[in-house]
């Protein structure tokens, strides 16, 4: 018996340490901040941007040069990169690539050589023989015999194209009549007599139906609207949704834009929604609106942090859960 409660005293204490385990990393997750960063350098010269995120041991960055047109992206777990390649065996590989390429290119020069002088002698074999009589007789015999076939076979594709010619009259007429009959069918057609009375009837039974269903559906959607649950989490999302904008937006700006458009009406107003946002009062930053060119230009570097259990925050709650089961109701 001593010995079994050891054994799961120690099943206890393992499974314990687990949920310690599981407890902490789901902890880590939830409230260690995820770090972001955003530099960008806009001029008419030079255009280059580039962003980094980095959450506990793990960073990813990506830059972007509109110059070379290049995006450039970089992983790093504890500061070393993934997805390195040792540069000293390609180039070796790609040496001998070249010294392959080199071979090749000498023996199809040697083989296009070697034919062109195997051409010249045969031509100038046949230069020196002499064509025999017999051979003339021969050749005169097979132009008789082409010029024959080309006769025969003209006479008949002549004939072959008046045939396709009376034959396709006839054909063009029985389809001229045809059409003639679908039309004097259409014409015939008489309207049927119809239960004109039914079918009113019918419509409008299925439009009062229609009408019904979306007032029963309004009456459950506003039951539903006026619920208590449903007034707790529309109060908690009025209020917890400009928090979350004001928790993801940008702890730190700094620098100056200038930005201008084609007239100066619309710049005014794009001005007016910027003024709305937060981020455009920090003190190191200085937005220049210009009203006569058209023009983006300044650098700009932001720093921020966001937390996944802050961003999760609402699952926590038990009124959403339930306004949740009584919207699938409706």
């Amino acid at each position: 018996m001593h010995i079994l409660l050891l054994i799961l005293q120690i099943i206890l204490w393992i499974v314990l340490g687990l949920l310690a385990l599981i407890t902490l990393l789901l902890l880590i997750v939830l409230f260690v901040p995820i770090h972001y960063s955003a530099d960008a350098v806009i001029h008419d010269d030079y255009t280059a941007i580039a962003a980094k995120v980095r959450f506990l041991i793990v960073s990813v960055k990506v830059k972007f040069d509109k110059g070379t047109k290049k995006l450039d992206t970089a992983i790093k777990i504890l500061g070393i990169r993934l997805g390195e390649k040792d540069t000293k065996k390609g180039k070796v590989k790609k040496s001998k690539n070249k010294k392959i390429e080199k071979n090749d290119k000498i023996i199809t020069e040697d083989a296009i050589e070697s034919t062109i002088e195997n051409t010249t002698e045969d031509l100038n074999e046949a230069e020196d023989i002499n064509v025999s009589e017999t051979q003339k007789d021969t050749i005169a015999d097979n132009i008789i015999d082409i010029t024959k076939t080309v006769q025969e076979g003209m006479e008949k594709i002549e004939s072959d194209i008046e045939e396709d010619v009376l034959y396709d009259e006839p054909h063009i007429k029985l389809k001229e009549t045809k059409k003639k009959e679908k039309k004097n069918k259409k014409r015939e057609k008489k309207i049927k007599p119809s239960n004109n009375l039914n079918s009113g009837k019918n419509k409008l039974d299925a439009v009062n139906a229609k009408i019904e269903a979306v007032k029963t559906k309004y009456a459950r959607f506003m039951k539903f609207w006026r619920m208590g649950c449903t007034v707790k989490t529309r109060k908690y999302l009025k209020k917890y949704f400009p928090q979350l904008l004001k928790h993801i937006g940008p702890r730190k700006i700094k620098g100056h834009v200038r930005y201008g458009f084609d007239e100066p009406a619309t710049t005014g107003q794009i001005t007016g929604y910027l003024s709305l946002l937060p981020f455009m009062y920090h003190k190191n930053f200085f937005p220049e609106p210009d009203f006569y060119n058209k023009v983006l230009e300044g650098e700009v570097s932001i720093r921020g942090r966001l937390q996944i259990g802050y961003i999760i925050r609402p699952a926590f709650k038990l009124h959403l859960w339930k306004t949740i089961k009584m919207a699938r109701k409706i």
